[in-house]
């Protein structure tokens, strides 16, 4: 199974790929619109893409990106996975934390560790890199000991690195949430399975009628789980709204709420429906074709 992940061997998204195909090959992509060109283009079987982080929020570049991918039925969702964020520094075997003058991340990593750095290594120079794997690769590749990277302590073995301290983020509750996509669409969804539907409404400029859509979904007693807007690039200073629901699109419920949106929005695009996340590492039911 060949699995597109924003980053490299290492990534916190390859983490989260594998933690639903096991076995894959990972085909590393730098941005997030490659990993879908990867799949639509049959380079890999499937993709695993971050949406949004439990400190941080909403991932933009995916979501600026979700109606291109998902918006015309090629692609396909298949599962919501969440993924717990832990951080480590690592550097060259023999370095130690006493030696460290430079240390390299994505700039999140570095803030969400931002509380250990200050303590730790005040003077340290902090240096933005693409990907937190990545800047293990680049640790490995320079043979410097007074380098470090932080990333997932699961990025060490890839890169022959050593691990200096485990559990450095200033919050131990960080996850961040992917979803997993596929060129094919998988087999039906398991009837036990619980399913999120995610979606994107065009409103009417006019006073009420994001409240007109958000009661649309509470009057029938669907549960919205997350509720995003970003500009709408044809417009200036108008948005598109993205909603994440509780159940598939043909649950009575939500097919009759979405029915009513359709009355009231200019435009709505349902992206798919997905198997939501049901705890640490599960996986029940089919993932996608291999």
């Amino acid at each position: 199974m060949r699995v597109a992940v924003q980053g490299t061997r290492g990534s916190f998204s390859e983490a989260a790929a594998r933690s639903q195909w096991p076995d894959l090959e990972t085909v590393p992509c730098r941005e997030v619109g490659d990993v879908v060109a990867a799949v639509r283009e049959g380079r890999a079987d499937a993709g695993c893409l971050a949406i949004e982080n439990s400190l941080v929020g909403s991932v933009t570049p995916t979501y600026d990106l979700l109606h291109q991918a998902f918006g015309n039925g090629e692609l396909h969702l298949s599962r919501e996975v969440l993924l717990p964020v832990h951080h480590a520094i690592m550097s060259l075997p023999g370095a130690t934390l006493d030696r460290i003058t430079r240390v390299l991340s994505h700039p999140v990593a570095l803030g969400q560790c931002r509380v250990w750095l200050g303590r730790t290594l005040p003077a340290v120079e902090l240096v933005n890199a693409w990907d937190t794997a990545g800047s293990a690769e680049i640790v490995a590749r320079g043979a410097d000991p007074t380098q470090a990277a932080i990333c997932g302590a699961h990025a060490a073995a890839p890169y022959g690195l050593q691990v200096l301290e485990d559990r450095i983020e200033d919050d131990p509750t960080n996850q961040t949430r992917f979803l997993t996509f596929t060129r094919e669409p998988g087999p039906d969804g398991d009837a036990a399975v619980p399913q999120k539907t995610s979606l994107i409404v065009w409103t009417d400029h006019r006073p009420g009628m994001l409240a007109a859509v958000l009661q649309a979904f509470a009057g029938r007693g669907v549960n919205l789980t997350s509720l995003q807007s970003r500009p709408e690039r044809s417009a200036p200073w108008t948005y598109r709204f993205y909603f994440d629901v509780e159940g598939a699109r043909n649950e009575p419920r939500l097919a009759e709420a979405l029915e009513a949106i359709e009355a009231l929005a200019s435009r709505i695009v349902v992206l798919g429906s997905y198997a939501a996340w049901q705890g640490e590492g599960a996986v029940v039911g089919p993932v996608a074709p291999h």
